[in-house]
């Protein structure tokens, strides 16, 4: 998994393409708004051309900010951390000196020479763990509440059939999602 913090600028030999990590610990996580925004361009592709899907996804997922009279954003996903098992465990490899997160040099083509950029990524098996609010304020109805949460699950199958972050096409991202009560 690789979604990226951003970097201005590097020297040789520097990573080009860290990861989020949380500030203290430097311990990877996913902000929500990644899994928010990937689930949000997957239903909206799907449903193109559809108004009364497009309009229920523009509900969940939040309007944009031309729109008068906007509804309040029906999901909120918060930032996904590590569990704590896993939390302790890279604790004690950070203690150590040993690496939690995996760098892979990638070839990208620049004006036509290739160009071997070293991209940080999260190795399979990190656990994330996140917290999904539903906020229906403006939906009374017991059925319409209903078709919202049934799609935001459609959302997460969409999900787990794509991927998320960066570099998917080069296998980077796959995710499986439990739901928990």
């Amino acid at each position: 998994l690789h979604i990226g913090a951003g970097k201005e600028g590097f020297e040789i030999g520097e990573m080009d393409n860290p990861i989020v990590k949380e500030f203290d610990s430097g311990i990877p996580y996913i902000p929500g708004s990644s899994i928010k925004g990937k689930m949000r361009f997957l239903l909206e592709k799907k449903y193109k051309g559809d108004q009364e899907k497009s309009l229920m996804v523009e509900e969940l997922f939040g309007q944009s900010a031309e729109v008068d009279n906007k509804k309040m954003t029906i999901v909120l996903i918060r930032d996904g951390f590590v569990s704590e098992d896993l939390r302790q465990e890279l604790w004690e490899r950070l203690k150590e000196g040993e690496p939690i997160t995996e760098e892979k040099t990638e070839v990208s083509l620049r004006g036509g020479k290739s160009n071997p950029r070293p991209i940080e990524r999260v190795p399979k098996g990190y656990e994330f763990e996140f917290e999904v609010v539903f906020r229906f304020y403006e939906v009374d109805d017991e059925e319409e509440r209903k078709k919202f949460i049934e799609l935001f699950e459609e959302g997460l199958s969409l999900l787990e059939e794509d991927y998320l972050g960066g570099s998917g096409s080069r296998g980077y991202g796959k995710v499986k999602i439990e739901k928990n009560e």
